[in-house]
């Protein structure tokens, strides 16, 4: 499965510039692991480097300690939903500026806006489609910082 993304501008610019940017980083959060093989490699070909958590509760210590640029979850897993631990990231002053994906196969999107995700994606979901919003999301959060 070949998801390679076009080069952007930014990424011409960076090159011509000799600037060498750390890759973002991306917190994976589904209990199947089949999904976090596939959407970790369409994430690794996309240029990102790729943390991954098998349920809520092991998300959000990778996220705390970790600190990635942006996290893409599952709702539906064992000992803390998706639905749990996007509430706690979002409430902790820590993690609350962190984008966060939700990339599941429920049809939830308006209870994925309630907890303040930043983006819905429903499986299957294309990797150019993911990386297409990811990319978004943070190339946002950055001119946000930049504010």
């Amino acid at each position: 499965m070949s998801n390679k993304r076009k080069t952007t501008e930014s990424d011409t610019n960076q090159r011509a510039s000799g600037i060498r940017r750390r890759p973002p980083t991306a917190l994976l959060v589904d209990d199947a692991l089949d999904s976090r093989d596939m959407y970790g490699e369409v994430l690794r070909e996309g240029g990102y480097r790729v943390l991954e958590a098998a349920d809520g509760a092991d998300a959000l210590a990778v996220a705390l300690g970790e600190h990635p640029d942006i996290i893409v979850t599952d709702l539906c897993m064992p000992r803390m939903d998706g639905w749990e631990a996007v509430r706690r990231l979002k409430s902790d002053p820590q993690t609350r500026c962190i984008p966060v994906v939700v990339l599941t196969a429920l049809g939830w999107r308006s209870g994925a806006v309630e907890v303040e995700c930043d983006a819905y994606l429903v499986k299957p979901c294309l990797g150019l489609d993911l990386l297409g919003v990811l990319d978004a999301l943070l190339a946002e959060a950055s001119q946000a910082e930049r504010a």
